[in-house]
């Protein structure tokens, strides 16, 4: 009897033994140990606070499956995102994961900015990605990280303004497009337009209007930049054909007056169409209330058999400066891969909760109700032939300025489209030389002779304002004369 009440005893110490041993070394691992190896990574968003408190409630799911990782968000204003991404990487505070838009991936390329990514980061991009979004990614043939946001960019229009004008369905091309624009606008007893066919952005946000422009270019079969990054290629048959018809809109259909914004027209339904990307329905929705039912959206217009959709795309890689670069590069495959199968990655179920539409294939199959919205199909039906808006290059935002330069002079009637065209390609290959070599001068010089007769020319048929002729001719007499500077170096 007193034996077996001591193997009771004995036995229970036992169990007490294992019981404070666990707690001791539950204790030890998360008291003591964790503290000591916690790798703390910080992550660049932006937005407001609200979406920051979305983006820490999606990563907390990572937090919990690496107890000894915490995230950090680090809040940055959009508009300044680019810019302050090159101004903490010279201060040595860069964050570990970079999100930012690709323009600016060349320059952060050859700066050292960014880390490359490993080898199955690459495999899965190149597996689960629609090649236009690989290619906004990439920089002289190499993937710097996951595209992630996709703001392709597709027609707008209203129906209601369409059934008035008994149009049934939307245009194909843009030779109907402005047929249509010419049945869809309304002038008053003076001629002043009061419903536009198509809306521009020129007085809102010119850059607007050159994704326009870009969407009839690469639809044409326009190319860009050379291959050896010395020269804009916007000049040719296709830039003429892309500016010209936008111009027209403007002085010879008058389908269109730049004075207007196309935002305020398109709540006020007193425009039929123009092209613009998915989140634009933020900017609308509020201020149409029930109105906003009748817009609908459709792929964007053909030159001849050829369907282009051009897209913002957003890239997410990590720092080169990251102490924590294998870390890092878990948290950003975690964001931008689903945890089941048939489920939507986190970043994807983050961008759906705030309207915003991802590039994985298997991310939007996974939300059937999302990609079925009339609303939105277009837009993901354009994944297969998106292209990034242009490639990323060094001095984009220098060249930038010169291309929106040149769509506010078309457009306000201060040039016309070839000579328009031609500067500006002499001003951007100016600035691509300072980075990637010298350009063929002896071209851009004769361009830059030839701008100036051209715009005389202009000047007698069209009855240009002296002032801005003059001011005109200055502008082109100082990039010839830079020009011919340069190549007599």
């Amino acid at each position: 009897m007193r034996r077996s009440a001591l193997s009771k005893l004995a036995l229970l110490l036992l169990i007490l033994v294992i019981i404070a041993g666990g707690f001791g070394a539950y204790y030890y691992y998360y008291y003591v140990y964790l503290p000591s190896t916690i790798i703390t990574l910080k992550v660049l968003a932006w937005g407001g606070v609200e979406m920051s408190e979305t983006l820490k409630e999606i990563i907390s799911g990572f937090e919990q499956e690496h107890p000894n990782i915490k995230v950090e968000i680090v809040l940055v204003p959009a508009e300044q995102r680019e810019v302050m991404i090159l101004s903490m990487a010279q201060s040595g505070t860069l964050p570990d994961v970079l999100h930012f838009m690709p323009y600016a991936l060349a320059e952060y390329v050859e700066a050292g900015i960014l880390d490359e990514p490993p080898d199955y980061v690459i495999k899965d991009i190149k597996a689960n990605y629609p090649e236009g979004a690989i290619e906004a990614v990439s920089y002289k043939g190499k993937i710097w990280g996951y595209p992630t946001e996709f703001d392709p960019v597709c027609l707008w229009y209203n129906k209601k303004l369409f059934e008035e004008a008994g149009l049934t369905r939307p245009p194909e091309t843009w030779e109907e497009v402005i047929k249509y624009a010419k049945n869809l606008t309304k002038y008053d007893a003076s001629g002043n337009i009061v419903q536009e066919g198509f809306a521009l952005f020129a007085s809102e946000n010119i850059a607007y209007d050159f994704l326009i422009f870009l969407q009839i270019f690469y639809s044409a079969g326009g190319k860009f930049l050379s291959d050896d990054f010395t020269r804009l290629l916007i000049n040719s048959s296709e830039g003429v054909y892309a500016l010209s018809l936008i111009h027209d809109m403007i002085s010879k259909h008058r389908v269109t007056d730049v004075k207007w914004g196309a935002t305020e027209a398109f709540r006020l339904e007193k425009a039929a169409m123009t092209l613009q990307e998915l989140p634009w329905r933020n900017d609308l929705e509020p201020a149409m209330g029930e109105n906003f039912t009748h817009l609908a959206t459709y792929l964007p217009p053909k030159v001849g058999g050829k369907r282009v959709t051009i897209a913002h795309i957003y890239l997410m890689g990590v720092a080169s400066t990251s102490e924590h670069k294998k870390e890092a590069w878990e948290l950003v495959h975690w964001l931008n891969t689903p945890r089941r199968e048939g489920e939507a990655s986190p970043l994807a179920q983050y961008f759906f909760k705030i309207g915003i539409m991802p590039s994985r294939f298997s991310d939007l199959r996974a939300n059937p109700d999302y990609i079925n919205n009339p609303l939105h199909r277009p837009f993901f039906e354009s994944l297969n032939f998106t292209k990034p808006i242009v490639p990323s290059l060094r001095g984009f935002a220098e060249i930038a300025g010169i291309l929106f330069t040149m769509m506010g002079n078309v457009e306000y009637g201060k040039a016309p489209p070839k000579a328009a065209l031609d500067e500006a390609v002499a001003k951007a290959s100016a600035v691509l030389s300072k980075y990637y070599g010298s350009v063929a001068l002896g071209d851009e010089s004769s361009r830059a002779f030839k701008l100036v007769a051209d715009w005389e020319d202009y000047v007698v048929r069209h009855g240009v304002a002296m002032k801005e002729a003059l001011k005109m001719e200055l502008l082109t007499m100082t990039s010839l004369l830079f020009l011919l500077h340069r190549s007599t170096l």
